[in-house]
C-alpha cells in the first residue's frame, strides 16, 4: 500500500489533504512519490485525515522508505563511480 493509494481510496484530493496536513501540495506529491519521508507528526495527521488503520500508514511508510533508500543508494553509487572514473582518467 502506498500513501497515494490510501488517499485515493478515501476519495480525497491532494489540495484538500495538503491543507489538512499543513504542507504544500508539492510536499504531499513528494511523500506520494517517495522523494521525501513524512515525519511522525505528519503520519499522525494523515491518520486523522484518512481515518484509516495506523498499520496501513506504517505499511505505506515502510514501502516509501525502501524506495527512498534505494534511490539514495543508487545516486550515491553513481556519484562514487563518476568520481572514481574522473580520478582514474588522469
Amino acid at each position: 500500500m502506498k500513501f497515494r493509494d490510501i488517499r485515493k481510496r478515501c476519495g480525497l484530493t491532494t489540495k484538500f489533504v495538503s491543507k489538512k496536513l499543513g504542507v504544500k501540495i508539492t510536499t504531499l506529491y513528494k511523500y506520494e512519490q517517495h522523494q521525501v519521508l513524512p515525519s511522525a507528526s505528519i503520519l499522525l495527521k494523515m491518520n486523522e485525515v484518512y481515518k484509516c488503520d495506523y498499520s496501513e500508514l506504517l505499511e505505506a511508510y515502510k514501502f516509501a522508505k525502501e524506495v527512498y533508500c534505494e534511490r539514495k543508494a543508487k545516486k550515491w553509487n553513481q556519484t562514487i563511480n563518476r568520481r572514481w572514473n574522473k580520478k582514474n582518467m588522469y
